[in-house]
C-alpha cells in the first residue's frame, strides 16, 4: 500500500515475530506478566506508528469516524469540516510567531474546501516574517489584534458539511458532465478552484471539486507573473481532478 521504506521496515518486523513459534490465544494465561506487557506495547507501538503514518481510522462518534485527518459522517456520507477546536485555540494562544504557524498547520484540509481561510492565515504569518519578529517574540498591539480578527472569524464558520457524492441530489438521468475551472490572482495570493457541471434530461447541478491556493513569493512580484502562476496551478489541478474523475465519470469538456 505504500513505498515507505520506514513502514517496509515495520512490517519485515512484525513477519518476523510472526514467523516465530506461534502460541494459541487460548494459553494467554499460561504467559508470564511480562510476556503480556511486552505483546501489549507492541500492538500499542504499531497502531501509533500506523496513526502517524497513515492517518488510520479513529472514531469520533457514533456516526462519525477520521479518515487521513477528515471526519466523515458514514450514515449521511458528508464530510464534516468542525473549526471551533481550533478557532477556540488561536483566540486562547499567546500570538507569537512560533503559535501562529502551529495553529495554522492545524488547519488540515485535502481538498480545498477551506482554501480562503487557511490563505488569509498564510499572508498573516507572511506578515510577520516580512516584519522580522522572532519565533517567541510577542506580537504588537496591531498585529495581535488582526491576529484575534482571524481567530474570531474562525469561530463564526463553526461546523460544516460537504456531501462525498457528487450526485447525491440527482435523482434523473445524467447526460453529460464537464470539469470547468477558474482561478485568480492577487498581489498577496492567486488561486485556482474547479467545479463539477452535471446536465440532465431536467436540468443542470454544479458542484465544487477542489481547489488549491498559494501565497506570493516575499519578494515582490508583478501581478501579470502571478496570474502565469495561477494558471499553471489550474492547469495542474485540472488535469489531477479529471484523472481522478475518469474511471467512474465520463468527462466530455474540460474549460479553464
Amino acid at each position: 500500500m505504500s513505498n515507505s521504506s520506514q513502514l517496509t521496515e515495520r512490517n519485515q518486523q512484525n513477519e518476523a515475530r510472526i514467523s516465530a513459534p506461534a502460541i494459541s490465544a487460548n494459553t494467554d494465561h499460561m504467559k508470564s506478566p511480562s510476556d503480556l506487557s511486552k505483546k501489549d506495547c507492541v500492538i500499542e507501538a504499531d497502531k501509533t506508528y500506523a496513526k502517524s503514518m497513515l492517518g488510520t481510522t479513529e472514531e469520533t462518534s457514533g456516526a462519525e469516524q477520521k479518515v487521513l485527518g477528515v471526519r466523515w459522517n458514514f450514515v449521511s456520507d458528508q464530510f464534516v469540516l468542525d473549526l471551533r477546536e481550533i478557532a477556540t485555540l488561536a483566540r486562547n494562544i499567546e500570538p507569537t510567531k512560533r503559535n501562529v504557524v502551529s495553529a495554522t498547520a492545524k488547519l488540515y484540509d485535502l481538498m480545498g474546501f477551506l482554501s480562503p481561510i487557511i490563505t488569509e492565515f498564510r499572508i498573516f504569518f507572511q506578515g510577520l516574517c516580512k516584519a522580522k519578529i522572532s519565533w517567541d517574540e510577542p506580537l504588537e498591539r496591531e498585529m495581535k489584534n488582526e491576529w484575534l480578527k482571524l481567530a474570531t472569524g474562525l469561530q463564526c464558520a463553526s461546523s460544516f458539511t460537504v456531501s462525498r457524492c457528487y450526485f447525491q441530489e440527482v435523482t434523473e438521468k445524467i447526460v453529460s458532465c464537464s470539469l470547468h475551472g477558474s482561478g485568480d490572482a492577487s498581489s498577496k495570493a492567486y488561486a485556482a478552484v474547479i467545479y463539477l457541471h452535471a446536465t440532465t434530461t431536467k436540468g443542470s447541478y454544479v458542484v465544487f471539486l477542489a481547489s488549491r491556493s498559494r501565497v506570493a513569493q516575499v519578494k515582490q512580484e508583478t501581478i501579470s507573473r502571478l496570474e502565469l502562476l495561477e494558471a499553471l496551478i489550474l492547469t495542474r489541478l485540472i488535469s489531477q481532478v479529471g484523472q481522478a474523475l475518469e474511471p467512474e465519470v465520463d468527462v466530455t469538456d474540460l474549460t479553464g
